[in-house]
């Protein structure tokens, strides 16, 4: 198993980027992910805030995931491909770059890719 990258201690840079999502009770609801990176600019840490009602674990254990994982070197873009296009059959909500947000990992599969300058192939 490779190693996992050192946490650094103390305060990350990091950014919360508030994003519309379609709802379970219909409509959008608005989902905060923060997004921190290392020293060196990495992304490191992913956290998902103000998930709906009956989805807060599942937001709760993403983030925890996507966090190991790129603790761990997975490429940040390869979690971005799949996150994309996850769809939960609510709709979708217009992403301020063009095109639709179809549901949670979808929304923070497209910021991903936004931040770190790329599309997820």
């Amino acid at each position: 198993m490779p190693a996992v990258l050192p946490r650094p201690t103390g305060d990350l840079p990091g950014k919360n980027y508030p994003i519309k999502v379609p709802a379970h009770e219909g409509g959008t609801q608005e989902v905060v992910f923060t997004l921190n990176r290392d020293d060196a600019g990495r992304l490191i840490e992913v956290f998902i805030w103000r998930v709906a009602p009956g989805q807060r674990a599942i937001g709760n254990a993403l983030g925890r995931v996507l966090s190991r994982a790129l603790q761990y070197g997975v490429p940040s873009l390869e979690l971005a491909r799949m996150l994309r296009s996850q769809n939960e059959g609510l709709g979708a909500t217009p992403w301020p770059g063009g095109g639709f947000v179809l549901s949670v990992p979808d929304a923070l599969g497209r910021l991903i890719e936004e931040l770190e300058g790329g599309k997820a192939v």
